[in-house]
């Protein structure tokens, strides 16, 4: 009696469960298929409909190319390029040693593979100065040109280069220097409180020169002496009867302080190497929920041809997206980077995700943010090619920054 009971209750639960999955047998649509137990809606927006980026604004973050393996030095396309020098290894046993003693005095620079300019006349014109101020890794452009201090360098003379030098010419360059000032260098090392007033040489361009090169120098992290910028002194030294000694002082500590004197207007989106011009980029997410969920973000830029500059090793082909959690800080270290390689064949470079940035934007700053587009690494600090974008407001939309964003949300259930 139970067993039948039970053979019909289970012939029943069959029964209903059939009629139960049968009527359930519509399939999902494909936008839909992943979220069938949430029923979640997808959205999209674009820049094409809406207005995602509201500005831009070209600036200049500047800071001292200090200790980066290489120096620039020259003058081309409105940008100045000075090199500063401090010579580390200086004895404090030569004071004996006086100008009518030195034979030789030779300041040599080793050039790498990179100019920016007129490659074609190559013209390379820069004098030799003492440095009077005290520089460090912070000193800028600003700094070295502020009239409320006694000037940086000179005003006297100790050196000059006027010549050519092509960019697969790896000869080192060389530069007489004063015998005079290097004697003087010599006595002042060996006095404890004069020795700290060596602030060493300021290499400085010429009107006529139309180049910017590059040269070879140490790092923080290399102890590569044959990198070194060499000043090689060659002198009658007294106390060994009269023989010729030779001495290579090194440049243990240099920098470059490039300026460039030209206005970028905010019409297009600049970006210049050891510049650091960039731009800073305003988003407005806000029409977006701030519980949305991100599937898909992409942002795009076109480059203006006409107004980009390359050098010998061609225009930037990978740019940067940089987001700073204070973006007044002096550090060149960005909190967030995403990066952007340009699409063979075109002059689109496109971050296929930025999501993590969206999200942060929504979930911090109610889908409001800024972030700064750069020079990618490299080129940040030791090239000056200029990269120039169709900005904002530029007339043709085809042309203008592209957003992309795909969110999904949540239907409310029970809220009317």
């Amino acid at each position: 009696m139970i067993r039948h009971k039970l053979h019909y209750l289970l012939t029943f639960l069959i029964v209903s469960l059939s009629i139960l999955l049968n009527s359930c047998n519509d399939q999902p649509s494909e936008v839909g298929s992943e979220f069938w137990l949430d029923t979640i809606t997808l959205r999209s927006i674009s820049t094409n409909d809406t207005s995602l980026i509201v500005n831009q604004t070209n600036e200049v973050k500047q800071f001292g190319l200090f200790r980066l393996g290489g120096l620039l030095l020259g003058k081309a396309n409105g940008v100045t390029a000075i090199t500063f020098i401090r010579f580390t290894n200086i004895p404090d046993t030569l004071n004996y040693v006086k100008e009518s003693d030195i034979i030789e005095a030779t300041l040599e620079l080793t050039p790498q593979k990179y100019t920016f300019g007129d490659t074609n006349s190559n013209i390379l014109d820069f004098s030799v100065y003492r440095i009077n101020n005290l520089w460090f890794n912070l000193t800028t452009w600003d700094s070295i040109v502020d009239p409320s201090k006694q000037p940086y360098y000179g005003p006297n003379l100790y050196g000059n280069f006027s010549g050519t030098s092509t960019t697969n010419d790896s000869t080192a360059l060389k530069v007489t220097i004063n015998k005079g000032l290097v004697a003087t260098f010599f006595d002042m090392q060996s006095d404890s409180l004069q020795r700290i007033k060596n602030y060493g040489l300021a290499l400085v361009p010429n009107g006529n020169t139309n180049v910017i090169r590059r040269f070879s120098t140490k790092t923080l992290l290399s102890e590569d002496k044959s990198k070194y910028v060499i000043l090689k002194v060659v002198f009658r030294n007294e106390r060994k009867n009269n023989i010729l000694d030779t001495i290579l002082l090194e440049s243990g500590v240099d920098a470059s302080i490039v300026h460039d004197n030209l206005v970028d207007q905010n019409e297009n989106i600049v970006l210049q190497g050891s510049l650091m011009k960039r731009t800073k980029l305003t988003f407005d997410l806000s029409m977006i929920p701030t519980s949305a969920f991100i599937h898909f973000a992409q942002l795009s830029f076109e480059r203006d041809e006409t107004k980009s500059l390359g050098s010998t090793t061609g225009i930037d082909e990978i740019i940067a997206l940089a987001y700073y959690s204070s973006p007044e800080s002096a550090s060149i270290t960005s909190d967030r980077l995403f990066l952007s390689r340009r699409k063979e064949g075109t002059n689109t470079y496109t971050f296929n995700s930025v999501i993590s940035l969206v999200e942060q934007w929504l979930r911090y700053s109610k889908g409001k943010g800024v972030a700064y587009l750069e020079p990618e690494g490299t080129s940040k600090l030791l090239e000056i090619d200029k990269v120039s974008f169709y900005g904002v407001s530029n007339p043709d939309s085809t042309k203008r920054p592209s957003l992309k964003v795909i969110y999904s949300t949540r239907p409310g259930f029970g809220r009317k």
